[in-house]
């Protein structure tokens, strides 16, 4: 079995009884009690990923629970343009780093453009995202050295505004980091 946290994933013999099993583990600890979920059309859900049962292999897809209402931060919010990306990143970060079929990757791609559309967003954006990830991904994958970082860091501390990636781009110049907040605090330097 593959254990989560408290999500148990196990692959169980069906000439084995699984009653008899989980009485076994609930008889342990009588605070603890295990439930089970059996597949479903030779498919069952795990964490994020939908685990599917073929004849000879498994296959995996990106889950999302039925209430799931594909609503994120609006394009239109005004919140920092990096944590409006944030999901669209970590959408595309799983899509490339779980091994999917073709079919799987191309239908989940174009799941997330459908939820961009939706939020506000362009397609445009997914494309320039997925190709930066892609790159990211190809370098990280052909490179075993990892480049020195500075630990030297200065950093000014203020709340969002909408001429904040101006500020931002400015202080990079001088090797200095902005972060964003979302309540007003006074002027701090780290």
């Amino acid at each position: 079995w593959i254990r989560y946290v408290d999500d148990v994933f196990t692959i169980f013999n069906k000439n084995e009884n699984l009653q008899d099993f989980i009485t076994t583990l609930n008889s342990f600890y009588p605070t603890i009690k295990f439930t089970y979920e059996i597949e479903q059309n030779n498919s069952i859900p795990f964490l994020d990923l939908l685990v599917i049962r073929n004849e000879t292999k498994f296959e995996f897809d990106i889950y999302r629970k039925p209430t799931h209402t594909n609503r994120f931060i609006i394009n239109e919010s005004n919140h920092p343009p990096e944590q409006k990306r944030a999901t669209f990143n970590t959408m595309i970060y799983r899509l490339l780093n779980t091994p999917l079929s073709t079919e799987n990757y191309n239908k989940e791609l174009n799941y997330i453009k459908e939820i961009a559309i939706f939020n506000g967003y362009t397609t445009q954006l997914i494309d320039n995202i997925l190709k930066k990830a892609l790159k990211r991904k190809t370098k990280k994958d052909k490179t075993t050295l990892r480049p020195l970082q500075d630990t030297k860091q200065e950093f000014i501390c203020t709340t969002y505004c909408t001429f904040s990636n101006q500020i931002n781009k400015t202080l990079k110049n001088i090797q200095i980091k902005l972060l964003l907040t979302e309540q007003t605090t006074n002027y701090s330097k780290y």
